[in-house]
C-alpha cells in the first residue's frame, strides 16, 4: 500500500470538522486573521495526525494565495529547489513562486492546479507535520517572447508544517530532470528570451558594463543550458532565465544575470558556482517513486513520467535547414551512392547474348514500373489537390473530423542539444504525422503487390494451363472473403488486416496488373487501340489498388474513424466481386448484376462524399480515387466492344494464337529453328535443329526463342483467351 492510501476524501473531512468544533471553538473565527497563539489553541501537547491534518486545513495553505504568504511563512521558513538553491522568508518565497505564476514575464496565464495533500510522516517530539503535495497545472506561454505553447507540468511540494507555531517551516520542491531539459533547453531558449535577459541587464547598473546588446546575446548562446547536465545554480543558461525574471522587478538580482561574478547586496554571488545540492537530501527514493505514479496516472492529465505534457506548441522551422538537409545531401548520398556502386560492377568485357536478352527483359519490366508509377502518382496528385485545396474553398461547410489524442500523438519532448527538433518529421502536426505513417503503410502495401505479382510472373506462371486456370478462379473466389476480413481488422486497427489485403486485392500474385501494362507498352502487332485499352485497364487496376490500400491503412492508424460511410461504398466493392465467379457460367447475369451494384457503389459516393470528407480528407481522397479507377473501367470496357466489332473471333482461340506466335518467332530466328516444339515455356531437347554446326548459334537461338516464348506467347495468349482473364470481363462490362 502506498502513501495514496492516506489521501483525504470527503468523509474524513467531515471528521476533520467535527473534530476542530469539538477541541477548537476558537479555530474558525482565529483563521481568518491567522492569529493562532500556542497557548490558547494548540497546546503544547504533541500533535497526532489527525492534528497536523485538521490545522493545516485550517490554516488555509495554498501556494497561490500569495496576499496570505505573510501568514503561512516566517522569516526563518526556507524554500529549497534542489537544482536552483534556497530562498528565505516570505518575501523571497513568493517571489519564487510569482516566477512559476501568470506574475512572470514568460508565463500568460494558469489554470489553478490539481493537488493530492498526503501526510507523510510526524515528529511529536520537535512538533512538525510533513506533507506531501503531488500537483499538475495548466500553463499558456507568452507568445511574445517565447511562442504561442500550452503545456501541463507536474510538481511535487513536502511541506513542513510547524505545528506549535502554525507556520510552513519549509517546502522541498521537485520537478522531473526532463522537464527542466525542455524548458530550459528547449521552450525558453529562444531569441526572445535571449532578447529579453539581455534587456533587463541594460536596465540593471552596474551589470555587465559596456557589453553591447549583440555581445550579451552572443555570450548567452555560448551558455550551456543546465550546469552538468541537471541544475541551473551555476554560470550557465537556465540561471540568468530564472534570475532575469526576479531582476525585472527587484534589482538585488540584477547581480545574479551578470556574465562576471558580482556581488548582490547581501554579499552573495549567485549563477557563477554550483552549489551541487542533491535533491535526495530533500526526498526519499519512495518520494520520488510515488510521485512518478502520481504523474503516470490518469489523474494528474499527463500520464506520463517526464513530468510535463505538451498540449499545443508550434513547430521550429528553418527553410534552409529542411532543403539542405532533407533534400539536397540526401539526394548527394543518392546519387554518388549508385555511380560509385555501377562504375564499379561495370562489366568491360562484350555481353552475351544470353546477358542482352536478360537486359532487355529487365529495361521492360521497369518501364512497366514507371508506367504504373506514373498512373498512380498523376491520379493522387490531382485528388490530393482537390481535397485540400478546391474542397476547403468551394465547401468549407464541409469540416472535418476531429480525433482525439491518439497513440501516435506528439510524445517527443525535445532536449537541450541544438539539433533539437531539426528533423522535417518534427515540422508536423500529430495530425499530419498520423497521415504520414498511413501513407507509409499504403506505399508498403502497394511495393509488396507489385513485388508479388513479379515474382510470380519469373517464378510460377511459365505457361497457363488448366491449373493455372483454377488457381486463378479460386484466388478470385477468395477475393471479397479476403477484402472483408481486412476491412473488419482494419475498423479494429489491427494490422493483421494488411496481409489479407495485399493478397486478396493482388490475388495471390497472379501478375493481372503486369499483363496489362506488358500487352499495352510493347506487342507492336497489336492495334493501337487494342494497346489502348490493355493500358486503361492496367492504370485502373493499380489506382483501384492503391486507393483501397490508402484507406484500409488510415482506418489502421486512426486517420479515419470508422464510419457507416466508409462501410457501405466498400460493402458495394465487396459485392461487385461476389459475384465474378459467375462469369464464368453465366456472363449476361454476371454483367447485369455487375451494372446495378456499380450504380450503388457511385451512387454512395456522391450521395455520401459531404460526409465522407467529413471524416477526414484522406478518405474523400481515396473514394475520389476509386471511383475515378472505375470509371477508367467503364471507358476500357467502352473501346473494347467497338473494337470486337471489327475483330475476328478466332484471334481469340488460344491454339490458333500459340501457333501464329510460334511461327512468327522462327520466322524471326531466320531459319536457325526448324521444327522445334514448345514444351513449358522452352525447347525440347528432343526438337530437330537446323543444320548449322556452329553450337554457338544454336545455343542463341534456342535462348531466344525460349525468351520470347517467355515474354510473347503465354502472358499474350493467357492474356487473349476468351472470357478467362479479368481484362476480358472487364472490356465486356
Amino acid at each position: 500500500m502506498t502513501i495514496f492510501g492516506n489521501r483525504i476524501h470527503a468523509s474524513f473531512f467531515l471528521a476533520i470538522l467535527l473534530h476542530i468544533r469539538n477541541k477548537f471553538s476558537a479555530v474558525s473565527a482565529m483563521s481568518e486573521t491567522g492569529n493562532f497563539t500556542t497557548s490558547r489553541v494548540l497546546g503544547n501537547d504533541p500533535p497526532s495526525m489527525l492534528d497536523c491534518q485538521t490545522h493545516l486545513a485550517a490554516l488555509q495553505f495554498d501556494l497561490s494565495a500569495f496576499e496570505r504568504y505573510d501568514i503561512f511563512f516566517k522569516n526563518s521558513s526556507r524554500l529549497v529547489l534542489p537544482q536552483a538553491g534556497y530562498w528565505y522568508g516570505a518575501e523571497d518565497i513568493e517571489e519564487y513562486f510569482r516566477f512559476g505564476s501568470d506574475s512572470s514575464p514568460y508565463i500568460d496565464k494558469t489554470i489553478r492546479p490539481i493537488n493530492d495533500l498526503l501526510l507523510k510522516s510526524l515528529d511529536p517530539i520537535i512538533g512538525t507535520c510533513t506533507f506531501i503535495i503531488h500537483t499538475s497545472k495548466w500553463y499558456a506561454m507568452n507568445p511574445d517572447i517565447i511562442q504561442d505553447a500550452t503545456y501541463i507540468v507536474g510538481a511535487m511540494f513536502q511541506v513542513i508544517y510547524d505545528y506549535h507555531g502554525n507556520y510552513i517551516s519549509e517546502v522541498h520542491v521537485h520537478f522531473e530532470d526532463t522537464f527542466y531539459y525542455h524548458f530550459f533547453g528547449s521552450l525558453l531558449n529562444t531569441d526572445g528570451v535571449r532578447d529579453f535577459i539581455c534587456g533587463v541587464s541594460e536596465a540593471c547598473p552596474g551589470t555587465n558594463v559596456g557589453m553591447d546588446r549583440q555581445e550579451c546575446l552572443r555570450q548567452l548562446n555560448d551558455l550551456p543550458n543546465l550546469s552538468d547536465g541537471q541544475t541551473f545554480d551555476g554560470k550557465d543558461y537556465g540561471c540568468r532565465v530564472l534570475h532575469a525574471a526576479f531582476a525585472k522587478n527587484n534589482e538585488n538580482h540584477c547581480a545574479h544575470i551578470s556574465f562576471e561574478p558580482q556581488e548582490d547586496p547581501d554579499g552573495n554571488i549567485k549563477c557563477q558556482q554550483n552549489k551541487g545540492l542533491d535533491k535526495f537530501d530533500f526526498f526519499d527514493k519512495q518520494d520520488i517513486e510515488n510521485f512518478r505514479e502520481f504523474l503516470d496516472s490518469p489523474r494528474s492529465l499527463i500520464e506520463s513520467t517526464s513530468g510535463y505534457k505538451i498540449l499545443y506548441k508550434p513547430k521550429r522551422t528553418n527553410t534552409n535547414h529542411l532543403i539542405w538537409f532533407g533534400l539536397v545531401i540526401p539526394l548527394m548520398l543518392f546519387f554518388v551512392t549508385l555511380l560509385t556502386i555501377r562504375k564499379g560492377t561495370t562489366n568491360k568485357e562484350k555481353p552475351t547474348k544470353k546477358e542482352k536478352f536478360l537486359a532487355i527483359r529487365e529495361r521492360n519490366l521497369w518501364k512497366i514500373f514507371f508506367a504504373m508509377f506514373a498512373c498512380l502518382f498523376v491520379t493522387n496528385i490531382i485528388f490530393v489537390h482537390i481535397m485540400k485545396v478546391l474542397v476547403p474553398k468551394y465547401h468549407p461547410e464541409w469540416d472535418q473530423y476531429k480525433s482525439s489524442e491518439d497513440k501516435f500523438a506528439d510524445r517527443y519532448h525535445g532536449s537541450v542539444w541544438k539539433i533539437d527538433q531539426t528533423l522535417p518529421h518534427n515540422i508536423m502536426t500529430d495530425g499530419q504525422f498520423q497521415v504520414y505513417s498511413g501513407i507509409i503503410g499504403w506505399i508498403t502495401c502497394l511495393i509488396t503487390g507489385i513485388g508479388l505479382e513479379v515474382f510470380f510472373w519469373q517464378h510460377f506462371l511459365q505457361i497457363w494451363s488448366a491449373s493455372q486456370e483454377f488457381y486463378w478462379r479460386f484466388a478470385q473466389f477468395l477475393f471479397p472473403l479476403m477484402l472483408l476480413t481486412a476491412l473488419g481488422l482494419a475498423f479494429d486497427r489491427n494490422f493483421l488486416s494488411l496481409p489479407f489485403l495485399v493478397i486478396g486485392l493482388w490475388k495471390f500474385g497472379f501478375p493481372e496488373i503486369l499483363n496489362h501494362m506488358y500487352l499495352a507498352l510493347f506487342p507492336k502487332t497489336k492495334s493501337h487501340m487494342r494497346r489502348i485499352i490493355h493500358f486503361l485497364n492496367g492504370a485502373a487496376t493499380i489506382i483501384h489498388h492503391g486507393a483501397a490500400t490508402l484507406i484500409v491503412n488510415m482506418l489502421l492508424v486512426g486517420v479515419i474513424p470508422p464510419s457507416r460511410y466508409v462501410t457501405t461504398s466498400c460493402q458495394m466493392l465487396v459485392l461487385q466481386h461476389c459475384f465474378v465467379i459467375l462469369s464464368y457460367s453465366n456472363k449476361a447475369l454476371f454483367l447485369a448484376i455487375e451494372i446495378v451494384l456499380e450504380y450503388y457503389f457511385q451512387w454512395s459516393i456522391i450521395s455520401d462524399f459531404a460526409e465522407i470528407y467529413h471524416l477526414h480528407w484522406t478518405a474523400a481522397w481515396g473514394s475520389s480515387v476509386m471511383v475515378f479507377a472505375h470509371w477508367l473501367y467503364m471507358l476500357g470496357a467502352f473501346l473494347n466492344t467497338i473494337v470486337e466489332e471489327n475483330e475476328n473471333d478466332t484471334s481469340k482461340d488460344f491454339n490458333n494464337m500459340v501457333t501464329r506466335r510460334s511461327s512468327e518467332i522462327k520466322e524471326s530466328q531466320g531459319g536457325l529453328v526448324n521444327g522445334g516444339s514448345l514444351v513449358n515455356g522452352s525447347i525440347n531437347k528432343d526438337s530437330t535443329i537446323a543444320v548449322d554446326k556452329n553450337n554457338e548459334i544454336i545455343e542463341s537461338g534456342r535462348l531466344q526463342i525460349a525468351l520470347n516464348n517467355d515474354m510473347w506467347i503465354h502472358r499474350q495468349s493467357w492474356a487473349i483467351t476468351s472470357g478467362n482473364t479479368p481484362t476480358e470481363r472487364r472490356q465486356s462490362t
